[in-house]
């Protein structure tokens, strides 16, 4: 019984602490009135998260003075001629989308359907903007951007605001479905108002009807005096970046769901290791996976289905068509649209923010809630690799520069999460060279692709075929499909094996 009371008091204890924190942390959190009580506690709960475990506050510490160094100053990086051309290039790109509608015999995407024709798309109620995610196309920059475009007055930098708690809380967003049930159901209490009164007050009936006609907003409304948008990337390089970030670097989760299913359908002897983990599958098993599944299907993995499928284009009109090879400036041109500076999110160090925000997300899972599951699979000198590897094939260190245990002070067996960011940070930093940075990136992915078989290759064009029409991508490119007659797989270079030296 004792016990008993003692953990009553502890609990109550502790909700009186939480009841304090809301009332003095409250207002600083910056939540619009509706949604706060809704969104206050995660953001308490998750703003310092990935940081209390050992070892990593000196993680934070270090990035920050990192970028502190490489920081410029701050000046406006898009003049009034470059954001023209953005403009003409949005306008171009939605072109190209209806023409492609027209020919695949969809809609136009002028008449925006219902709210449940986008079930994921996120929506800030304030700036009346509408977002649909796709992912490995900078999703998590965009939860981050909508989650402060809703609750932060004046806006932040998205960087702010912790992936975890993006991840982890789905209440924090407000989705399209939800906005239309809100609208109908007050347009359906306004009627129930009308039907008791056209018997007693016809005339009252009457104007509220025509109220009813002109000022209760409808979902088709929402969408159409909305600002919708979304950034697509050519389907070869989203699913190479699938491949990198899901499968080559430390990632358990997907080792056992993507992994255990590509070795067992598509390798012929698999070890015993191999089927008990899935952590070595080549990027032509992994093609050859994606062709395995009913990508059409609406609970597909959205990492792998199609823009298409995940945005109907077709069906909503969407303001801004983003791409990832004018990410910034596509991203200053949105924000444009919706009345916020670059330098109220802190355009001018996005480059930096982005650079810590790839260190941690290539690191958080491998040294903390991942660390004793890949243990079972791949030993600490392996982690390191593939981490060290995957941020070459992104393009964050130089692939000159090739990982050595020397470099650390302890042995890895006893490395911690902080002494290895300095290591990285030190590769990243000595990484200046951005014309080769991208062309190592370039290279990875030729040489990625250039190990799959041309028949697969047929087949993932024709699976991805409305990407390539709506969106304008090269379905053939010749760094992909110009083997000089050869439709066999190639051994092209060493950048997937990260047990070797890549050789550029």
């Amino acid at each position: 019984m004792n016990v008993v009371r003692v953990v009553k008091l502890f609990i109550f204890l502790s909700l009186c602490v939480v009841t304090i924190v809301f009332v003095f942390k409250g207002s600083s959190l910056g939540l619009s009135p509706v949604l706060h009580g809704r969104h206050q506690f995660s953001s308490l709960i998750f703003r310092d998260l990935p940081y209390k475990i050992r070892g990593l506050a000196r993680m934070r510490k270090e990035l920050k003075r990192s970028s502190a160094r490489r920081r410029e100053k701050e000046v406006s990086m898009f003049t009034a001629d470059i954001m023209k051309q953005a403009e003409q290039d949005v306008k171009i790109r939605r072109d190209q989308v209806q023409r492609a509608c027209s020919r695949l015999g969809h809609g136009s995407g002028q008449n925006p359907g219902s709210g449940l024709t986008l079930p994921r798309a996120l929506v800030s109620v304030n700036k009346a903007a509408v977002y649909c995610p796709v992912e490995k196309t900078a999703s998590t920059f965009f939860r981050r951007f909508v989650y402060q475009l809703e609750h932060t007055e004046p806006m932040r930098s998205p960087f702010e605001v912790p992936v975890k708690m993006i991840y982890a809380c789905h209440t924090l967003f407000t989705r399209v479905e939800e906005v239309a049930q809100s609208l109908q159901t007050k347009r359906e209490t306004h009627q129930r108002r009308i039907d008791r009164l056209r018997k007693r007050r016809p005339k009252l009936a009457k104007t509220l009807a025509a109220e009813l006609a002109d000022h209760m907003e409808t979902i088709e409304n929402f969408l159409k005096r909305s600002t919708n948008f979304l950034f697509v990337r050519d389907p070869f390089s989203r699913l190479f970046s699938a491949y990198v970030d899901k499968l080559l670097a430390p990632n358990p989760e997907f080792w056992d769901t993507w992994g255990l299913f590509a070795l067992q359908k598509h390798r012929s002897d698999p070890g015993e290791k191999s089927q008990r983990c899935g952590h070595d599958v080549t990027f032509a098993e992994f093609l050859k996976f994606v062709l395995d599944l009913d990508l059409s299907a609406p609970d597909a993995d959205p990492h792998l289905r199609p823009i298409f499928e995940l945005c109907r284009p077709c069906d909503v009109d969407y303001s801004v068509i983003g791409f990832m090879g004018s990410f910034q400036r596509d991203v200053v041109y949105l924000s444009s649209l919706l009345n916020i500076t670059e330098s109220q999110i802190e355009f001018y160090k996005m480059a930096d923010d982005t650079i810590s925000d790839a260190l941690q997300d290539s690191m958080m899972g491998a040294f903390t809630e991942w660390a004793h599951r890949l243990s079972k699979c791949v030993a600490k000198g392996e982690i390191i690799r593939r981490i060290w590897r995957k941020l070459q094939l992104r393009g964050f260190i130089s692939a000159r520069i090739n990982f050595s245990p020397k470099m650390l002070k302890e042995s890895l067996e006893y490395l911690e999460a902080s002494d290895f960011l300095k290591v990285l940070v030190k590769a990243v930093e000595a990484s200046t060279n951005t014309e080769e940075l991208s062309r190592q990136k370039l290279e990875a992915m030729v040489s990625a692709y250039r190990s799959v078989d041309l028949d697969t290759l047929n087949r993932i064009v024709h699976l991805y075929a409305a990407d390539f029409r709506a969106f304008g991508f090269n379905e053939r490119p010749k760094f992909i499909f110009d083997r000089g007659g050869h439709r066999d797989a190639l051994n092209y270079s060493r950048a997937l094996d990260f047990d070797t030296e890549w050789n550029l």
